[in-house]
Parts: C-alpha cells; sequence; structure tokens
C-alpha cells in the first residue's frame, strides 16, 4: 500500500505531488525547498530523513561558523574553493 504525502513537510521540502516513475522502483515525490527550488525526491529519502533539503541547508549551516572560536582561532567568514 502506497501512502499519499502531497502536502506533508520533511525537513524543508514541502511536498508537491507524486512524480513518474518506473514499475517496481521506489515512488518519486516533486517537492519544493524552503529556499524555493523543486526536486523530484525517493519517497523513502523523505519517510526515513535522509534529506532535509536541496543543500541549502548545509551552505546555511557553513555560515553560521562565522564568529565562532575554536581555540585561540576565530572563524571570520567563509573561505571560497576556487
Amino acid at each position: 500500500m502506497q501512502i499519499n504525502l502531497t502536502g506533508k513537510r520533511f525537513g524543508r521540502w514541502l511536498v508537491l505531488e507524486q512524480s513518474p516513475s518506473l514499475k517496481g522502483r521506489p515512488t518519486l515525490w516533486k517537492c519544493q525547498c524552503d529556499c524555493g527550488k523543486n526536486f523530484v525526491v525517493v519517497s523513502n529519502s523523505l519517510v526515513e530523513r535522509k534529506t532535509k533539503s536541496c543543500g541549502c541547508l548545509k551552505a546555511e549551516q557553513k555560515l553560521q561558523l562565522t564568529g565562532q572560536r575554536f581555540g585561540r582561532l576565530t572563524a571570520l567568514s567563509a573561505a571560497g574553493l576556487n
């Protein structure tokens, strides 16, 4: 039996609708992240909390280090990987 996830929230994801998937494959859901980006996410990734956002959450967490002290070091800003 398949559970309808439409309208439910998982982390920063809002499930919009079921997306077509191949027979015998996990159910796919079209989701919108709180930042506005849309992605297709596998149902077990949502239900088992394996994914929380499109990646914007990880980027925000990196920025939260600014100003924090680590021993005698203080994080001033995020360094780019150019």
